[in-house]
């Protein structure tokens, strides 16, 4: 990732799967030490951010890396949703990592 925050990324996915991604935040080239530091994951729709996913953003101390994950089941209906990607300091100080869009295009089928 780069130095300028938030970075956005947008995703497409099939209605009532589960959707994850693994981020890393570098700055200047190197990966920051999230020792002590949570994750918040945050998804709405029509722009509106009023679910916060529980569990949905598990940071790995000392590497930088955060993993976005969202459940099967969480979103449901086709649409396209926002969704913000918080790390949040040991005191409590967030910072917006990754902002985008969820475009859920109909149920999966074999």
């Amino acid at each position: 990732m780069t130095d300028a925050l938030p970075v956005r990324h947008n995703i497409t996915a099939f209605s009532d799967t589960s959707v994850s991604r693994v981020f890393r935040w570098l700055v200047d080239g190197e990966t920051q030490d999230l020792t002590g530091w949570n994750g918040r994951l945050q998804i709405g729709l029509n722009g509106s951010l009023y679910t916060e996913v529980h569990n949905g953003a598990i940071v790995s101390p000392g590497d930088g890396t955060v993993i976005m994950g969202i459940p099967a089941g969480t979103l449901t209906e086709p649409g396209t949703y926002t969704y913000a990607l918080d790390l949040i300091d040991p005191n409590g100080e967030p910072t917006r990592l990754v902002i985008g869009t969820i475009k859920l295009t109909g149920l999966f089928a074999w």
